[in-house]
């Protein structure tokens, strides 16, 4: 059973992500802007290396920590992987061999529900959606349109229901599941 380290990145949570918005809000809120996408991806990556105890892999490209892939989104979106031409076959067994870590948030991002899918469960969904074949086709099918990059997507429903919710918060409070 995975060991999750929940209070140390809790702690980074309120410290470098939730404390810095909450001092923004105010100025956001008198001019009426959008708080959405203040949150950079370093951030919910160094989030995660806290909450799984992993490392970055050091790279621009590639996957975003060493044994993990970092999702975000507001609500209850899904995830979304783009495959390129040239490496989109590669990358997708890439994929396959990583856990996948979902973090969704909503309400300035002071709520926020984790999702652990284990590499095992997203490689078992990535071959019941025939992902193989879709970026195949999407590049090679000599019959097909020729597009630069495939789009393939995993719903919310599908991250709940075969992954593992691991860490919730609410109201910038650590709540226990």
């Amino acid at each position: 059973m995975t060991t999750y380290r929940t209070r140390e990145a809790y702690e980074y949570y309120a410290e470098h992500i939730l404390a810095p918005l909450e001092a923004k809000a105010p100025t956001y809120e008198e001019h009426n802007l959008s708080m959405e996408g203040l949150v950079p991806f370093r951030d919910w990556e160094a989030f995660i290396a806290v909450l799984v105890d992993d490392r970055g892999t050091g790279q621009a490209a590639g996957s975003d920590l060493q044994q993990h892939e970092v999702k975000s989104v507001r609500g209850r979106g899904g995830l979304e992987y783009q495959y390129h031409r040239r490496t989109g076959l590669e990358k997708l067994e890439h994929d396959r061999s990583l856990t996948h870590v979902l973090i969704a948030y909503d309400n300035h991002y002071r709520d926020l529900d984790v999702y652990v899918l284990p590499r095992e469960r997203f490689a078992e969904m990535t071959e019941r959606k025939g992902w193989r074949d879709r970026v195949w086709s999407a590049y090679f099918d000599p019959d097909g349109p020729t597009r630069q990059r495939c789009r393939l997507g995993i719903s919310f429903a599908e991250v709940q229901s075969e992954g593992e919710h691991i860490m919730r918060i609410r109201d910038g409070r650590l709540v226990s599941l």
